[in-house]
C-alpha cells in the first residue's frame, strides 16, 4: 500500500500506517507539500494517497508545487542527480503553508 511512503515515525516506535483501514485511525490533520514534477513520489502515487485518506475520511491537504522536483526544500540539491533538485520559490511557499498549517491546527 502506498501509505507506509507517506507516514513517518519519527522517533522510531510507533505503528507503521500499512493501508487505508489502518489510516482510519489517524485523528491529526495532514499537510503533504509536494513536487508537481516529482518523478520519484510519482503524481499517480499522490493521487492514490489521497484516495485512501478520502477513504478513511482522514483531514488533509495536498499542495503541489509546479516545476518542483524531489527535495525541492533541500538548498544542498543542486541538481546532480536527475528529479532532485531545489527549488527556491516552492521551498518559500511551501514553508509559509507549513506555518499557516501550524497555526491552524496547533
Amino acid at each position: 500500500m502506498i501509505c507506509n511512503r507517506f507516514f513517518l515515525d519519527v522517533y522510531g516506535n510507533g505503528p507503521i500506517v500499512k493501508d487505508a483501514q489502518d489510516a482510519r485511525n489517524i485523528k491529526a490533520q495532514i499537510l503533504v507539500l509536494h513536487g508537481a514534477d516529482d518523478p520519484v513520489v510519482t503524481s499517480e502515487e499522490v493521487t492514490a494517497f489521497e484516495k485512501e485518506m478520502k477513504e478513511a475520511a482522514v483531514k488533509y491537504e495536498v499542495i503541489k508545487y509546479p516545476g518542483a522536483v524531489h527535495s525541492f526544500t533541500n538548498p544542498a540539491s543542486k541538481g546532480d542527480i536527475p528529479g532532485v533538485k531545489y527549488n527556491a520559490d516552492a521551498d518559500a511557499k511551501s514553508w509559509q503553508a507549513m506555518k499557516e498549517f501550524f497555526v491552524k491546527t496547533l
